[in-house]
């Protein structure tokens, strides 16, 4: 599944090529790669980890990578948010494991996640 998201993601990255500068595509490009290394292991959040969430009761699929956060990709009929491993949100959310609770402050409110499966 990993890849397949790293191919859309790449996708995108060249359908705007031509609102890049060439050295920010080639460093977009170079991040992108560095994700499809991925997760070290399947237990925990990592670079590349594909994963859901139950955020204040709402179930949400996320791609942690190094570029392209907030970028919505469609995959198998869901719909996975890219997030950025250099965010606030990605970096609370490295090394948590399935059953994990935590509450995290974002944009001004309080959520209540817990993290239900890492695949």
């Amino acid at each position: 599944m990993t890849e397949q998201l790293l191919e859309k993601m790449r996708e995108l990255i060249l359908e705007k090529k031509d609102s890049y500068d060439v050295n920010d595509l080639e460093e977009e490009l170079k991040l992108l790669e560095e994700t499809l290394k991925g997760p070290q292991n399947k237990l925990e959040i990592g670079l590349g980890s594909v994963f859901t969430l139950i955020m204040n009761g709402r179930e949400n699929h996320y791609f942690l990578a190094s570029t392209q956060g907030g970028t919505l990709l469609q995959l198998d009929q869901k719909t996975i948010l890219v997030i950025s491993i250099f965010s606030e949100f990605g970096k609370e959310l490295l090394g948590r494991k399935t059953g994990d609770e935590f509450s995290l402050s974002l944009k001004g409110s309080k959520r209540d996640i817990s993290v239900k499966s890492i695949q």
